[in-house]
């Protein structure tokens, strides 16, 4: 089991770089990459097309559901976390 005191996140300010549809299908990868550290979970809010997504991804899975207001912004939970790997990641 993880200490809690061993964990650590990461903050990503969204700018717009990411769309949800490319957020959606790179996330699960942090949770199978060891390079990214161990990935608890993903979370997060990202502006698409149609409005608000909410983001919230375990290695179990991933919902987006739509909600009426947002930030962009996406936050990873974990411990040894590598900033670098997650971003590569993140941008496929």
């Amino acid at each position: 089991m993880l200490s809690v005191s061993k964990w650590q996140y990461f903050l990503r300010q969204q700018e717009r770089s990411l769309s949800c549809q490319q957020l959606e299908q790179n996330i699960p990868a942090l949770f199978t990459d060891p390079a990214c550290g161990h990935v608890l979970r993903a979370k997060g809010f990202v502006q698409d097309e149609n409005g608000w997504v909410e983001l919230n991804a375990t290695a179990d899975g991933l919902t987006a559901n739509a909600i009426p207001k947002g930030q962009e912004v996406l936050i990873v939970i974990g411990e040894g976390l590598e900033k670098e790997r997650i971003e590569v990641r993140l941008k496929g």
